[in-house]
C-alpha cells in the first residue's frame, strides 16, 4: 500500500538528540527542539563513477565511498536547550546550586561528547545519526524589529545511519530568550548600550575523514575551535569612532597604516541575557575574554540616509593569557550536568 501524502508541518515530525552513554551506543532523544524553519538531513553518500574498458560510452557503474551524515537546524534559544546544545557544542558542563536555578558553567573540552542525532518526517520515516558531534553552533541576538527571540542554529555530524521507532516527544516549556533579556553587553572591557544585534558562531574543526576499510568512517577527531563575532551598535560614543580607527589603523589613536592587530584580553566580548520565570532565574551568559576584531565598517556619508549611522565589527576569539577562552553561563532547572 503507499504510503499517504503527507504534509511537511505534520505534528508527529520532530528534531531530537541525546548524549550517549559512549562511542558506538545509540540512544532515543532526551532533548526536543521546536525548530524553526526547514530540517535538513542529508546522508551525504559520496558516490564514485567508475567506468571500464569494453562499456563504450556508458557506466559500468557506481559504488559507495563513504557515508558523511549531518543534521541542520534552528530553534528558539530556551534555557535548557540552549544549555544542552552549547554543552554538546564545547564538551564540558560544571554544575553548582542545591536547587533551582542551577548554574551550569560551559568551557571547552578537547575530547568528543558523543551524540544521537535524530529527524522525524512523518512516524513513517526517521531517520537516526548514531555516534554524532555538533560541529557549529551560531547564536543571532537581533534587532527586537527584526525576531524578538533569541536564536539557534546547530549543525552536527555522525559516523553512521540508523532507522528507529519514534519516540514520543517532550518540549521544554520554559519561554525562549528575548532581545529585550539582555542585561547587558560588554566590548573590549567596557558596558555598551548602543548594541543592535550580535551573532556569535561556534565552530569545532574536525578531521571528518578519518576511514578505515569501511562504508562508514572510524572516528572523528576534533582539531580546533574557532569562535566568531559580529556586533552591529549604532555610532553614539567616541569609543564607536576608536574601534573603528583602531581596527584599522592598530590602536585608537593611530594614524597610518599598521601590522598591529587591534585587541582585547579583558572581557573582550560579553552579552548577559536573563529573565526571571516563578522567580527563579535564567541567563544565558556568553564571555570571551580575548579577542581580535579583524573588520570594521561604518555608515558612509548619504545625502539620501534614511537612517543613523551604524559600526559593524566583526572579530575572532583568540587564546587568552590565563583562563577559559570562552564561558557559557547557562542557568535553568534542570539539576543534571549535560555531560554526565
Amino acid at each position: 500500500m503507499p504510503t499517504d501524502i503527507y504534509s511537511p508541518a505534520n505534528a508527529n515530525a520532530y528534531v531530537g538528540f541525546g548524549k550517549q552513554a559512549a562511542k558506538g551506543s545509540a540512544i532515543a532523544p532526551s532533548y526536543f527542539a521546536a525548530f524553526l524553519g526547514g530540517v535538513e538531513l542529508n546522508p551525504n553518500a559520496g558516490m564514485r563513477v567508475i567506468r571500464e574498458g569494453g562499456t563504450g560510452p556508458y557506466i559500468a557503474r557506481h559504488t559507495k565511498d563513504l557515508y558523511v551524515p549531518g543534521l541542520k537546524f534552528g530553534c528558539a534559544a530556551r534555557p535548557i536547550l540552549a544549555g544542552a546544545i552549547l554543552a554538546f557544542l564545547l564538551g564540558d558542563d560544571t554544575i553548582s546550586g542545591a536547587s533551582d536555578p542551577y548554574t551550569h558553567t560551559l568551557t571547552a573540552a578537547t575530547s568528543n561528547l558523543w551524540l544521537t542525532l535524530e529527524r522525524n518526517v512523518d512516524d513513517d520515516l526517521i531517520e537516526r545519526i548514531v555516534d554524532s558531534v555538533l560541529t557549529e553552533v551560531t547564536i543571532d541576538i537581533r534587532k527586537r524589529d527584526q525576531g524578538a527571540e533569541v536564536l539557534l542554529t546547530a549543525v552536527g555530524t555522525g559516523l553512521t545511519l540508523d532507522r528507529p521507532s519514534a519516540t514520543a516527544e517532550s518540549y521544554e516549556s520554559s519561554r525562549p530568550f528575548l532581545r529585550s533579556d539582555v542585561a547587558s553587553w560588554s566590548l573590549d572591557n567596557a558596558a555598551e548600550t548602543n548594541v543592535e544585534s550580535a551573532t556569535i558562531t561556534l565552530r569545532w574543526r574536525y578531521d571528518e575523514a578519518i576511514s578505515a576499510d569501511a562504508v562508514t568512517r572510524l572516528t572523528l577527531a576534533k582539531l580546533h575551535l574557532e569562535v566568531e563575532v559580529q556586533t552591529v551598535q549604532v555610532w553614539s560614543a567616541a569609543a564607536d569612532k576608536s574601534a573603528y580607527v583602531g581596527t584599522h589603523y592598530g590602536t585608537a589613536s593611530g594614524t597610518a597604516a599598521s601590522a598591529t592587530v587591534y585587541g582585547s584580553t579583558t572581557k573582550a566580548f560579553e552579552v548577559d541575557l536573563s529573565y526571571t520565570e516563578s522567580a527563579k532565574a535564567r541567563q544565558l551568559k556568553v564571555t570571551i575574554p580575548a579577542m581580535e576584531w579583524t573588520e570594521a565598517k561604518v555608515t558612509e556619508p548619504d545625502p539620501e540616509a534614511s537612517q543613523v549611522g551604524r559600526l559593524t565589527r566583526k572579530g575572532i576569539m583568540v587564546k587568552p593569557s590565563a583562563g577559559a577562552a570562552i564561558t557559557v553561563v547557562s542557568k535553568s532547572s534542570l539539576a543534571t550536568a549535560y555531560d554526565a
